[in-house]
């Protein structure tokens, strides 16, 4: 019944049944196919036909690839060789040396396994497969997975391109799991609890989360960060109380907002702010934010800049209220991140549940190492360059917030949670519309607040996401997914990706003007002017033309 369900449900289209068929004990039957193209397997393109007792089609899944195919198998002897794309993942993830030395016995068609080279718990596997870059594009790629113990990782090279272009990385083993407000939510506002398992990237977290200099932890400490309660506001990062997640890393922690104080839950703040720090790490690296640019890390894994550098994250810190703030040292010197407890409501409200003030005060931690170089900490210093590093925290905070399916007639605040008020913090929402959010250029000559510039700035910045939205489309990945050329495929990372360009282009305080043209500069270096149009006019709109 699968079998001809599939013949009429998905003509002209290749599935070979998978060796994973099975009966639950409910009655219904469980067939798995997956897609072929030109015989060689594609990737996570399958189709599930779950069978009830009478033999009936009781319901099914797909993930087919519809879109245009090649129209021949790859020739092996023009990819580049399975050896490299082992050595590729090898020297990506730091894996045990020796490698690229080991003989690869083939294991079928397509297929190779390699030898055991110390330091691995079983033999690596490369398979030929294909896989999808984009919802509508297939490649051919090695598929190749390799065991540490540690970490089973599964990693997609393109094999028809350059052997540097990591396509895809995943790892079946089990990390860790906690129970937050989820990401990309920003908080309570957003969304309710949720258990999340294993939100490490290892494209740009190859170890995960949890170990340092080979040292696995298990409370709030890692390779990027080291989150911890700091009630007393003191420098003392070690005795102030870490949560402990177990040999599991299972942080689940009791919380009711509606009647507790944050003192109440103070091990839930600081799972909380070290589950958002680290995903706002991966995203900013999958922006350019990386080694060489002087992120914040401990290992650097040999890819360049200062190591030994990993944030300190202080929730509930207790030298201030009614705030948040990062401070920025040079590459190599951690920066530190304090969370403050807000009293505007009752009960009182703690900034480390609101990702927005999180991914807005790494905002600054990038905009400083970015801005005239990793080593250099002093280059947003004067008036408009110091408000141009409110805004661009505000941009990251709002755009990485938009959802694929909101329209520019949509509008965000900032803070809302945090200061118990729908309009949030500033004096007027992000907003397409002038009559919603009157400010331009011209305002600046009024104020001598810093947050004030940076309203005006991410105004403008935000009418220019808008305009490559419009032009690029949108979506809700959670990170940029970039087509053969670098470019990413919707609009809204699109921008993110140019702000952040931007940043590395622009001078020592930059003017208002100059950081414009850091991002104009940004746009015709990525896109070859494709978009200047649109950026152009959502500047102009603003009075910034």
């Amino acid at each position: 019944a699968a079998v001809a369900f599939i013949a009429r449900q998905f003509p002209g289209i290749t599935l070979r049944k998978a060796d994973a068929s099975y009966q639950s004990s409910n009655g219904i039957g469980h067939v798995y196919f997956r897609q072929q193209i030109n015989d060689v397997d594609l990737d996570n393109a399958d189709v599930n036909v779950n069978i009830a007792r009478d033999g009936t089609v009781f319901s099914f899944g797909s993930s087919v690839y519809t879109g245009e195919v090649p129209s021949e198998a790859p020739n092996v002897d023009s990819l580049i060789r399975p050896g490299q794309a082992l050595e590729r993942v090898r020297s990506t993830f730091d894996l045990p040396g020796g490698l690229s030395n080991v003989p690869l016995n083939p294991d079928g068609a397509g297929r190779f396994k390699a030898g055991e080279p110390a330091g691995l718990e079983q033999p690596s596997k490369i398979e030929l497969v294909y896989y999808r870059p984009t919802p509508d594009t297939v490649v051919p790629a090695w598929r190749v997975e390799t065991d540490t113990g540690d970490a089973w990782l599964t990693s997609y090279i393109q094999a028809d391109g350059d052997v540097d272009n990591i396509l895809s990385v995943s790892d079946y083993t089990s990390h860790s799991t906690f129970s937050v407000f989820p990401w990309p939510a920003v908080g309570p506002l957003d969304s309710n609890i949720t258990t999340v398992a294993n939100p490490e990237n290892v494209l740009f977290s190859p170890f995960g989360w949890f170990t340092q200099n080979g040292t696995d932890y298990t409370d709030t400490r890692g390779n990027n960060a080291l989150a911890q309660l700091n009630r007393d506001g003191t420098a003392d990062i070690e005795n102030e109380g870490r949560p402990q997640g177990g040999v599991n890393r299972a942080f689940f922690f009791p919380i009711d907002l509606a009647r507790q104080d944050p003192l109440d839950y103070q091990d839930f703040s600081t799972a909380q702010l070290f589950y958002t720090a680290n995903i706002v790490h991966e995203v900013f690296y999958s922006l350019g934010f990386t080694e060489l640019a002087g992120n914040f890390q401990e290992n650097n894994f040999g890819r360049g800049g200062s190591g030994g550098d990993a944030v300190i994250l202080n929730s509930q810190d207790g030298s201030g209220l009614n705030n948040a703030n990062f401070a920025t040292p040079p590459d190599g010197a951690r920066g530190r991140m304090r969370m403050y407890i807000w009293d505007y409501t009752t009960p009182r409200r703690d900034s480390s549940l609101d990702a927005g003030v999180v991914i807005h005060e790494f905002g600054h931690g990038l905009s400083n190492r970015l801005t005239g170089g990793r080593r250099n900490g002093r280059c947003l210093t004067i008036f408009e360059s110091r408000g141009m590093g409110e805004g661009w925290s505000d941009f990251y905070a709002t755009a990485l917030r938009v959802k694929g399916s909101d329209t520019r007639e949509v509008d965000y605040p900032i803070g809302e949670y945090v200061y118990g008020n729908p309009r949030g913090i500033r004096a007027y929402p992000y907003s397409t519309s002038l009559e919603t959010n009157p400010l331009t250029f011209t305002n600046i000559n009024e104020l001598t607040a810093v947050h004030a510039v940076g309203h005006i700035w991410n105004s403008a910045l935000y009418e220019v996401m808008w305009n490559l939205i419009d032009a690029r489309g949108n979506s809700d990945e959670l990170y940029p997914v970039y087509d053969d050329q670098g470019v990413p495929t919707d609009g809204r990372w699109l921008m993110l990706k140019l702000v952040t360009d931007g940043l590395k282009l622009q001078p020592c305080n930059p003017s208002l003007l100059q950081a414009r043209n850091g991002i104009v500069d940004a746009e015709v270096a990525l896109t070859k002017g494709r978009y200047s149009c649109e950026v152009w006019r959502g500047f102009a709109k603003r009075g910034f033309g």
